[in-house]
């Protein structure tokens, strides 16, 4: 079962804006067809049967060993089970973690489309347009008044994510941050 994930600080506009960037579609009133299923426990005999997370993956373990189950024991979305997530409050720890996150993303497309075009930075930006929306469809009333108020900070944090991403996607993840 995959949980949706809930904001600690509702009504703090640079908590919102982490909030909406890093779990836009884990929002506990989006349909199950637009959410991603993570948030998830294991019952460890799936790790007997279908292999352990890849140990050498920085960033996308979950969705490897998820893409390894059969599509009868994916998780499935339940939105009632809420993970509360402390989101940053601080707009210089919020972009230096997005541009954190966006470097081990950056180096996880790197490694999986190899040899392929990757444009990480259009890739993660496109985003901005998927914000309103989820929000819209995914949060309450007042929470959205306060998701509507930080979408310039969502901007400034997906734009720090797409750098993040484009040096990722060139010269891999060395920073040794695990998450």
């Amino acid at each position: 079962m995959a949980s949706a994930v809930a904001n600690s600080h509702p009504r703090n506009p640079i908590a919102c804006a982490a909030y909406l960037v890093t779990y836009m579609r884990r929002l506990p009133g989006l349909p199950a067809e637009k959410a991603q299923r993570y948030g998830v426990s294991f019952d460890r005999t799936l790790f007997e049967r279908y292999g352990v997370f890849n140990e050498r993956m920085r960033s996308g373990e979950d969705t490897e060993f998820m893409a390894r189950l059969p599509e009868a024991l994916r998780p499935v979305w339940e939105p009632r089970v809420l993970t509360i997530h402390r989101n940053e409050t601080s707009l210089s720890k919020l972009l230096a973690d997005q541009y954190r996150r966006g470097r081990r993303y950056g180096a996880y497309l790197g490694s999986v489309e190899a040899g392929k075009p990757v444009r990480p930075f259009r890739k993660v930006f496109r985003d901005w347009r998927n914000v309103g929306k989820l929000a819209k469809e995914g949060l309450p009333g007042k929470e959205m008044i306060f998701a509507r108020l930080s979408l310039p900070i969502v901007w400034m944090a997906l734009f720090a994510k797409s750098l993040g991403a484009s040096v990722g996607a060139r010269h891999g993840d060395k920073t040794g941050c695990r998450r």
